[in-house]
């Protein structure tokens, strides 16, 4: 089993360590995005996804910079990052059914 499958796996069950690393992640969400998985995260791994602990929330917040208003938590970070690709195809769908503008991703923001 490949690296990324190990963590994709860990993160899904929380079974990740809360302190996994960006590195971690960032090759994860890259290798979503060339390989099949089954919830399908192709526009996820193409916009920056920032997570953090909120204590007012007491839960991990997933915040999609590039897709106003795009969020989710959960209770782990593999959680919040599973909830999140919900968000992003949910606000896709929603902005082409509306006829609102997608933004194209950037990638990396340097700003973040």
């Amino acid at each position: 089993m490949s690296k990324q499958k190990k963590t994709l796996f860990a993160v899904l069950h929380g079974k990740a360590d809360p302190n996994i690393g960006f590195s971690e992640i960032y090759a994860l969400l890259t290798w979503l995005g060339s390989s099949t998985c089954t919830w399908q995260s192709s526009y996820m791994s193409k916009y920056e996804i920032i997570i953090y602990w909120s204590a007012e929330d007491n839960s991990f917040i997933a915040e999609v910079p590039e897709l106003p208003g795009c969020a989710a938590d959960g209770a782990t970070h593999g959680a919040a990052v599973k909830n999140v690709a919900i968000a992003i195809r949910e606000w896709i769908e929603t902005a082409r059914e509306a006829g609102r503008a997608i933004p194209e991703p950037r990638g990396r923001l340097m700003y973040a």
